[in-house]
Formats: structure tokens, C-alpha cells, sequence
């Protein structure tokens, strides 16, 4: 009939180190910088009909300048909409995606509508 050995489940000391360890700076004083940043192929690489972060980010800040400028008075108005509407007509992803395109990612991208005034339906409270 074979032993049965039971030892301890209690886990062993760790070894802690008599000297000091270097430092989380020192042990990554070789390690690459990283850059960060919008990295983009050239224009002339973008295929047509495709957008790159930054111009749609772009293209949705100006359309929203286009949609607050339409709110001013007419004296403000007929100051800032033919600027925004040159920067738009010259900016080169609205020269290389289809209009209908930018259409769509306005429809689905365009920021939230600020609402100065909430109101608190009493169904939800009972």
C-alpha cells in the first residue's frame, strides 16, 4: 500500500531582495518615445470617396459652424457663412468624397444639440 505525503498549501515566503532595486525610470531609460498624433498618407495616396479622422473631424466642425452661423442675426450672418462656405468648397475632402457622403456623415456624426432648459417627466419619479 503506497504513502500518502500531505504537505503545507501555505504558500512559501517570496524573497525579498537585500538591495535596493532600480528603478521603474532607470529599467526603461531605452524604450522607444512615442509620438502621438494623426498619422495619414499623403493626399495624393487617399483613395477617392474615403475620409481620414482628421478631415471628417474637419469637414463636422465646419458644418456645425455652417449650422450655428444660420441661427445669428443677419448683419453676423452674412459675415461668417460665405467664409465657412469658402473654407468647406476649398478643404480637399469635400473635393474628393461625394456630397451625399458628407450628407451621411453629418446625419450620423453630428454632434448633440445643447438644450439650455430640461424637463423632468413625473412618470419616472413615482
Amino acid at each position: 500500500m503506497s504513502k500518502i505525503t500531505i504537505t503545507s498549501s501555505e504558500p512559501k515566503d517570496r524573497w525579498m531582495p537585500a538591495k535596493e532595486l532600480p528603478s521603474a525610470e532607470w529599467v526603461r531609460r531605452n524604450d522607444h518615445i512615442w509620438e502621438y498624433g494623426f498619422y495619414e498618407p499623403p493626399p495624393e495616396k487617399i483613395a477617392k470617396g474615403k475620409l481620414t479622422f482628421r478631415e471628417a473631424l474637419e469637414v463636422l466642425r465646419a458644418r456645425c459652424d455652417w449650422e450655428f452661423a444660420l441661427k445669428l442675426d443677419d448683419k453676423r450672418r452674412d459675415i461668417l457663412l460665405p467664409q465657412i462656405a469658402e473654407s468647406l468648397e476649398k478643404h480637399p475632402a469635400t473635393q474628393r468624397v461625394e456630397k451625399e457622403v458628407l450628407e451621411r456623415v453629418w446625419a450620423y456624426f453630428r454632434p448633440f444639440e445643447r438644450k439650455e432648459t430640461q424637463y423632468v417627466c413625473s412618470s419616472f419619479l413615482q
